[in-house]
């Protein structure tokens, strides 16, 4: 008699945690913010805090995109214990590596941290934000 292989498969899928999305588009002037802090960082910090923020249950991604032109990239928390828990965070720029720099701003200097108080702002169409 064959026996039954386990696989990833057989495992039950896990229930859909996401809330929303968090899309604010920065105002001149937190973009000005954002140009002096982006000259003050390096690649190792960048990769760095990469790092961190995965080793802490975000998912990170990045991809063209088709809403306001140039690259989208986007952090997903996934720990139940954190106030972002379920929602997502989106950043917006004309090509990867400031795509990159603008989640981590949003995320590190913009909210500290905490982007929950924002998930109900009305999103803006704009290659920066």
């Amino acid at each position: 008699m064959a026996r039954k292989r386990n696989t990833a498969y057989d495992k039950p899928k896990q229930e859909n945690t996401f809330v929303g999305y968090v899309q604010h588009t920065m105002t001149k002037a937190e973009h000005g913010d954002f140009e002096k802090w982006s000259v003050t960082v390096d690649f190792d910090f960048v990769v760095g805090e990469l790092e961190r923020l995965i080793d802490s249950q975000y998912k990170f991604s990045i991809k063209h995109d088709n809403y306001g032109g140039g690259v989208q990239s986007s952090l997903m928390c996934s720990d139940p214990k954190n106030p972002d828990f379920g929602l997502c965070l989106t950043g917006r720029a004309p090509d990867f590596y400031n795509a990159v720099l603008v989640i981590l701003f949003k995320h590190k200097i913009l909210f500290a941290g905490e982007w929950f108080n924002f998930y109900n702002e009305a999103p803006a169409k704009s290659q920066w934000g």
